[in-house]
């Protein structure tokens, strides 16, 4: 009983311990989240922001990889066609170092596209693996 009239007479103070012991556990128990970079309907956590970011930039580094393939693919073939036109010959030897070139270029493309194929199951396997932090809570 004299918990009960000291929490009467004391009603704001009583209120405010409430009410900062709510806030506490609130601030504490929950993460800040934010939409997803890849998926905009969902949200993330700090943490899978941070991978999502990883991936972003490796497409990024793949898609200027092929860019700068394609452009030294033009540049080669564009040189090929110059010297011919200036010598008014064929060069069997050019047309050799021009197909091998693109020969290579397209092996290297393969193995990046096998390559990015490969990351994407890899990352695919360990999202499934990781337990899900907002089922934990």
């Amino acid at each position: 009983m004299k918990i009960i009239k000291y929490l009467c007479n004391h009603k704001s103070l009583t209120i405010s311990w409430i009410t900062t012991v709510i806030l506490i556990v609130y601030a504490y128990g929950c993460q800040p989240k934010c939409r997803s970079l890849l998926n905009p309907k969902t949200t993330v956590s700090a943490i899978e922001l941070q991978g999502e970011i990883a991936q972003l930039k490796a497409r990024i580094e793949s898609r200027q990889l092929s860019l700068q393939q394609q452009e030294e693919l033009r540049d080669i073939l564009f040189s090929a066609a110059l010297t011919a036109a200036q010598s008014g010959t064929i060069n069997p030897f050019g047309i050799a170092t021009t197909l091998a070139a693109v020969i290579g270029i397209g092996a290297g493309a393969e193995g990046q596209l096998q390559k990015r194929k490969l990351k994407k199951k890899l990352a695919e396997k360990n999202k499934d693996d990781s337990p899900d932090p907002n089922k934990l809570a």
